[in-house]
């Protein structure tokens, strides 16, 4: 039963994402992408929803209060797994934009969805590309308010313990003085291992802690800060879920 929910789960991911494509494709070139970024809230719950209940994975949310309000912020996640990019659309965070690696670009019909969306890809091979995509993912969380989803590790974790954190988030909350809402996720990894297809089922566990405010940063302390919020995810990670 769990190797045919896997096989309708991957084949209902290719098949889901081409109709999406195809109905973002026409709306984006309908409205001339001037609504990109807010055609992202429409598609994004309708993408995620759907795949998690053929995969049997429920969600558990807490501090959403925290993400309520539409506004400029730097949404910072764990990543663990494929299954973060259903729950986060599941999630729907008000106006948000993503910041990935280049390479997820290229990932048939799913990459091409996310930048049809106002996705934000980063070459972390060139520093200068990378420096040039955080300044404009910037320029798009002050012009039009958007939150943006990061992961500070980078990339997923093979192990599910948690990676160091790269500074280019740290940078982005310092060029833009948004406020970081740090998410965690409990119980990703052992439903959908980096290098595993097969599906488990149970429930993940999304937590939105409270938001740091970034405006008295400086770029001396970066590494600092970057290292504090590290310490904040392990402790968190290592309690577990909140009860009740």
């Amino acid at each position: 039963m769990g190797v045919l929910r896997t096989i309708a789960f991957w084949i209902a991911v290719v098949l889901w994402t081409l109709v999406l494509l195809s109905a973002a494709c026409a709306l984006s070139a309908l409205t001339l992408g001037l609504l990109r970024h807010r055609l992202i809230n429409l598609f994004a719950p309708l993408y995620g929803w759907p795949l998690l209940w053929i995969a049997g994975i429920r969600m558990e949310v807490r501090g959403r209060e925290h993400i309520a309000v539409p506004a400029a912020r730097i949404v910072a996640f764990n990543h663990n797994s494929f299954l973060e990019v259903l729950l986060l659309s599941a999630v729907n965070v008000p106006r948000f934009s993503f910041l990935g690696k280049r390479s997820f670009l290229f990932i048939p019909i799913l990459g091409q969805t996310m930048w049809l969306l106002g996705g934000h890809f980063v070459d972390r091979g060139n520093r200068r590309s990378a420096v040039q995509s955080l300044r404009r993912l910037g320029d798009a969380l002050r012009r039009h308010g958007l939150s943006t989803l990061i992961a500070p590790e980078g990339t997923r974790s093979r192990t599910g313990r948690l990676q160091p954190f790269k500074l280019g988030p740290f940078h982005l909350a310092l060029d833009t003085r948004a406020p970081i809402v740090p998410l965690v996720f409990h119980g990703v990894h052992d439903l959908l291992p980096p290098d595993d297809w097969r599906l488990g089922q149970g429930t993940v566990h999304i937590e939105f802690h409270p938001p740091i405010d970034t405006t008295d940063w400086t770029r001396e302390e970066l590494h600092a800060r970057a290292e504090a919020l590290h310490a904040d995810f392990a402790r968190w990670l290592e309690a577990g879920p909140a009860k009740g």
